[in-house]
């Protein structure tokens, strides 16, 4: 439940609470008036004052808080969604609350009919029984409460319910209806692959028309024989055909909308039915328990009357007990536990369904039969009246589902699964690995073969885009060089995880790390006062913009070519508006246009000129703002104008930077029902603006026979991170994202794909915007031909919608109504109309189309790196298609370790960012990448136990992100008979060759930070890079970058930049290979001689002075470790 609700909840608890208030004191006035008591119409006068004052304490700053909330929605342009989702979620309180008091009120109403008052008796139970029925209203009002309020948290179940498509084209075989048999003779027909006519007038002989559009293909499973599947698009129909014997059968399978859409309700609605059911039996046997006990006139009534109303509600839960197992019987796609015995599961090989499910499916139907027996006993035990069979049926219940249901599957494990599990679960594998990669998108990877060469210092060189965008800079390490050298004023901060973007500058590709400045009024130099914090020190400002690996020369730090200090542009980059209003650390309200100026470092000072926020306007406006956020100092201040914005749910991002909790941002206050990327990130944009851009996902829980994703990735994170935790669930898309300017805060949602997938067109026609509605005939018409006729087009003028000339209208017909979709074709808007009765209803797209996105925001879409893992996750192990390799594990892929940041143990990699140019293509681009490793050869072959990392590298899975190619999948695969070094093995590599010199840096004051390890693919070839940083312990120093390492092969090289590591490992100058096994020593270059040693260790030891006296500790450390390196060279050679 939101705030929204509970707010809802406070306002009719103080109603209520008034109310009763109210007829006690009128119940007291009237009783005082009758004795004439002063002291008790007092009593009365002060109850009702008491009361009402409670109440407005209650009722008052719960309707501001609805208030203002619904004046921010609708400053953003949504109010119908917020007042949509609590119509939404109050509409099934108020539904299942309804059905529960009619069901329960009605059984108290037919006991109350068969077992009236006697009338002798009713001197003596008149009033007990008013009273007994009191407390029966009461405890059935309490009972619906309870049962309808959780109901509440599944809306979203029930909008995808509603809303969602009829038809997705995607048949789930498992479930599907018998149409017709026809006769063999038509297979030759199917087997060339088109419908025939042969086969058209076979399905008008059943009653069916085929549609010009359809599709026939081989389904690619064998499952229950079918072999071809027919998909009519145009009538929205799919029918598969399974050979047998010698004729062919036709069915008409569950489409998978209805696992995403109306399964997951049924699930909810069944077991609530079924509690409904058990809770009224308890209220029913406790009302019959009182008329049992009443009198003896009554006892007798009610042992004649009790089988009757019991053996009914008998029947109807065994109705609800039929259709719980058929959903159980669905529910079997989605087993991850196989049932075995009483209370006793295992965890199974995989998610969805097995060969003990598909033994459970004859199982459940076989007791659906018992079900309907019984049912059907005690309709005859009605006229019969036997205790005994009442008690049999009972009994033979119970023990049906238990052998069946319990017993029978743990027979079919020891006698058929568990001596030989392979060929049990063979069939079934196949099905679950292919439902697995399309839950996932894995089956839009597409592999590549790379033939591996060697790298050289001409192939690296030659690729001058993907030298130039190694990064060097490590993300979280760019965090502390910019609250060091960019904090400018104590009253900013940057998000510990700065952004990776690209961007053409002066004509060349640039991959760059972009951070903004936001505000940190607990930073405040001056009187931390509520003036300073909400009305001066209002906003952030600027960003800084830094290419991966430049350097300044003096200092060695970042070349920062927009800082916001000095320049808010850098040849075509332009920030012309710099102030941040809105990020991903800034929580607070904060209050502008008012009579105070609003500070930043800047001199000049001036008010905020946009839009964002809402208007404190009128008095009572103003008093609602202070009840809800400072009663007293807005309501009093002299600050504050009508013109006056307050700009509130400014934070973006739902991850919180330093918990792995996730929390409401403005973007998902608006939407919900969305899940949220975790790391926005800033750009700017062609107007000079700064663009806030969240990747949006659906999931769902419920797609069939897929495995489950659970993220059990461990990272060892700066302390000012941490990754969120996340849902688990067994389908995904990232269909669109949100962008915010941050600025003005205005928030839009836009599809970055042009085929969309269903769960978010349900949203899409859940929450579209209404415009306006028109009776009239003539407009039809038009709509009708494609026309938008001028009266039209001056009625979307009125609702600020501006229609260009060039619009194109499409017609659709539903089941249930006719609607036509606008495309204006200039800026790519679309427009739904939908007729209704007599009424055509116009409205707007929640999501946007990818043309409208603002000016150069498209090219800086990226492919979401938290969607790669998951990817990345699963095709690990569902690249394999063979069910025998993938059930024993041997061709397991596992994610690489590596060494990270600052800790002593290694962690998962996660996909990272860079510029490339891929094999086979002539221009680099943006991608996201992972690498791969295979199987460690001591792991188990058990595919549900996590893979231990591997050594070597067998593969690289690349999301690319440009434009062109945005959100392909490509896994390049290196060839099986070389040995390629991974990750790992490495970093292990570095430890080894490396070691004497990070032992001595941790030992001198400074932490050493080590960077991702990045694997850089060349043309065919691949090499390491690895920056090391070190952290002084004074925390006014920044690091520095001390360090890169770069592998190619099996020489590994260290210098003070990429450059001269090249060179070493190229031959030129001193390399440095890591220690083996047999000789334990480092190979070495050509020797330099004495002399230039004495020289080379004497620029070494000035060098360290003058560093040290410079506070350059970092630098100063490096210096002494080369210098002790000279001298132990020097000494040998003195030997």
């Amino acid at each position: 439940m939101t705030k929204a609700d509970l707010a809802i909840v406070q306002i009719l608890f103080a109603a209520i609470l008034t109310v009763i208030s109210i007829m006690s004191a009128v119940l007291m006035l009237q009783h005082a008036k009758r004795i004439r008591s002063l002291k008790l119409r007092v009593q009365a006068h002060l109850l009702w004052c008491g009361v009402c004052l409670i109440s407005a304490y209650l009722f008052f700053p719960e309707v501001a808080y609805l208030y203002t909330e619904h004046l921010w929605f609708e400053q953003v342009g949504y109010a119908h969604v917020f007042w949509g989702l609590l119509k939404g979620r109050w509409g099934l309180l108020i539904k299942f609350m309804a059905v529960a008091i009619v069901f329960i009120g009605m059984n108290s109403f037919v006991g109350h009919c068969l077992c009236p008052i006697s009338t002798e008796f009713a001197r003596w139970t008149r009033d007990r029984t008013k009273q007994f029925y009191v407390l029966l209203a009461f405890l059935i009002f309490s009972i619906s409460i309870v049962l309808a309020i959780p109901m509440m948290f599944f809306w979203d179940d029930f909008v995808r319910y509603d809303n969602g498509q009829e038809w997705t084209g995607t048949p789930e075989t498992v479930f599907q209806k018998l149409l017709f048999v026809a006769n063999e003779e038509l297979a030759t027909d199917l087997d060339k692959g088109s419908v025939t006519e042969n086969l058209r007038r076979e399905f008008e002989k059943n009653g069916m028309v085929l549609s010009q559009n359809v599709d026939l293909r081989t389904p690619g499973f064998n499952r229950k024989g079918i072999k071809w599947v027919i998909t009519d698009r145009d009538n929205k129909k799919t029918y598969s055909i399974a050979k047998k014997n010698d004729s062919l059968s036709f069915y008409v399978p569950k489409d998978l909308s209805f696992f995403l859409f109306e399964f997951p309700v049924y699930q909810r609605v069944s077991l609530w039915l079924k509690v409904l059911m058990w809770a009224n039996l308890l209220v029913t046997g406790f009302l019959y328990n009182f008329y049992y006990r009443r009198d003896p006139q009554t006892m007798a009534r009610v042992e004649h009357y009790l089988v009757v109303h019991g053996s009914i509600l008998w029947l109807m839960l065994l109705a609800v007990s039929l259709w719980r197992s058929q959903i159980n019987i669905w529910g079997v796609l989605y087993r991850s536990r196989a049932p075995l015995g009483i209370g006793h599961q295992i965890r199974r090989i995989v998610d969805g369904l097995g060969y003990i499910d598909n033994k459970l499916i004859g199982a459940y139907q076989i007791y659906m039969v018992c079900i309907v027996v019984v049912g059907v006993v005690i309709l005859i035990n009605l006229f019969w009246r036997k205790r005994v069979i009442w008690y049999s049926l009972i009994l033979a219940w119970g023990l049906s589902y238990l052998i069946l249901v319990q017993i029978y599957p743990l027979a079919v494990y020891f006698v058929q699964v568990r001596p030989n599990p392979l060929t049990a679960e063979k069939p079934f594998l196949t099905d679950h690995i292919r439902s697995t990669r399309r839950a996932f998108g894995l089956d839009r990877i597409e592999e590549r073969d790379q033939i591996r060469g060697a790298a050289t210092l001409e192939s690296i060189n030659r690729n001058t885009e993907v030298k130039e965008n190694i990064q060097l800079w490590d993300r979280r390490v760019l965090y502390e060089v910019l609250m060091v050298k960019q904090f400018i004023k104590p009253y900013y901060q940057f998000h510990p995880y700065t952004d990776v973007d690209r961007y053409w500058v002066d004509g060349k590709y640039w991959q760059v790390l972009i951070a903004a400045r936001e505000i940190n009024s607990s930073g405040l130099p001056e009187a931390q006062d509520w003036v300073n914090q909400k009305l001066r020190y209002t906003h952030g400002y600027s960003v800084c913009v830094t290419p991966v690996n430049e350097f300044k020369k003096e200092g060695g730090g970042p070349n920062f070519w927009i800082d916001g200090k000095s320049a808010n542009s850098y040849k075509n980059l332009h920030v012309n508006r710099p102030q941040v209003y809105y990020g991903e650390l800034t929580k607070d309200y904060a209050i502008v246009n008012t009579r105070q100026k609003e500070i930043d470092h800047t001199t000049h000072q001036e008010q905020y000129q946009g839009f964002g926020g809402v208007e404190i306007g009128s008095w009572f406006r103003r008093l609602c703002f202070a009840a809800r956020f400072d009663f007293g100092r807005i309501l009093l201040s002299s600050d504050l104008k009508p013109e006056s914005r307050i700009l509130f749910w400014r934070k973006i991002g739902t991850h919180q930077p330093d918990s792995a909790r996730t929390v409401v941002d403005r973007v998902s206050h608006i939407a919900p029902f969305l899940k949220y990327d975790p790391d926005p990130y800033i750009v700017i944009g062609d107007d000079g603006q700064l663009w806030w851009i969240i990747d949006i996902y659906v999931t769902s829980h419920s797609y069939p026979n897929a495995e489950v994703y659970v993220d059990e990735t461990e990272l060892k994170e700066n302390p000012l991170y941490s990754e969120p935790t996340f849902d688990r669930f067994n389908y995904i898309r990232n269909p669109a994202v949100a962008i915010v300017n941050a600025y003005s805060g205005k928030v839009d949602f836009y599809f970055t794909k042009t085929v969309q997938e269903p769960v978010t067109l349900a949203y899409q026609k859940a929450f579209r915007k209404p415009l306006f509605r028109i009776v009239d005939k003539e407009i039809e018409r038009y709509l009708d031909n494609g026309v938008i006729w001028k009266d039209l087009r001056e009625r979307f003028g009125k609702y600020g919608v501006g229609l260009s000339e060039e619009v194109t209208v499409t017609s659709r017909e539903k089941e249930k109504s006719i609607g036509w979709y606008i495309t204006d074709t200039v800026d790519g808007s679309v427009y739904s109309a939908e007729k209704n009765g007599d009424e055509i209803e116009f409205y707007a797209s929640f999501f946007k189309s990818r043309s409208e996105i603002p000016a150069g925001l498209q090219n800086h879409l990226r492919y979401p790196d938290y969607l790669t893992r998951i990817q990345a996750a699963m095709y690990a192990a569902y690249h394999v298609e063979d069910p025998e390799i993938f059930y024993s594990g041997s061709e397991r892929w596992s994610i690489p370790h590596e060494k990270y940041y600052s800790g002593s143990g290694s962690q998962e990699m996660v996909p990272y960012y860079a510029i490339l140019k891929l094999p086979g293509e002539s221009e680099p681009e943006f991608v996201n990448m992972i690498p791969f490793s295979p199987p460690s050869p001591t792991s188990s072959k058990r595919v549900q136990q996590r893979q231990k990392a591997g050594k070597l590298m067998n593969a690289w899975l690349v999301a690319r992100s440009d434009a062109k190619h945005y959100g392909q999948l490509v896994v390049y695969k290196l060839p099986e008979e070389e040995t390629v070094k991974g990750p790992f093995q490495v970093e292990g590599d570095i430890e080894i060759a490396m070691s004497e010199k990070l032992t001595l840096w941790n030992q001198q004051g400074t932490t050493v930070i080590r960077g991702n390890l990045l694997v850089i693919p060349v043309g065919d070839a691949l090499f390491y890079v690895e920056p090391i940083y070190l952290q002084p312990a004074m925390p006014d120093l920044a690091p520095n970058l001390v360090a890169v390492i770069v592998n190619a092969g099996d020489r590994l090289a260290t210098a003070d930049t990429f450059d001269q590591a090249l060179q070493q490992i190229f031959g030129v100058g001193i390399g440095i290979t890591p220690k083996t096994e047999t000789t334990g020593q480092i190979e070495e270059g050509p020797f330099l001689t004495s002399d230039e040693l004495t020289e080379l260790a004497n620029e070494k030891y000035k060098q360290y002075l003058k560093l040290t006296g410079e506070g350059e500790l970092a630098k100063a450390a490096q210096a002494l470790m080369n210098l002790g390196e000279n001298l132990e060279e020097l000494l040998k050679k003195l030997e």
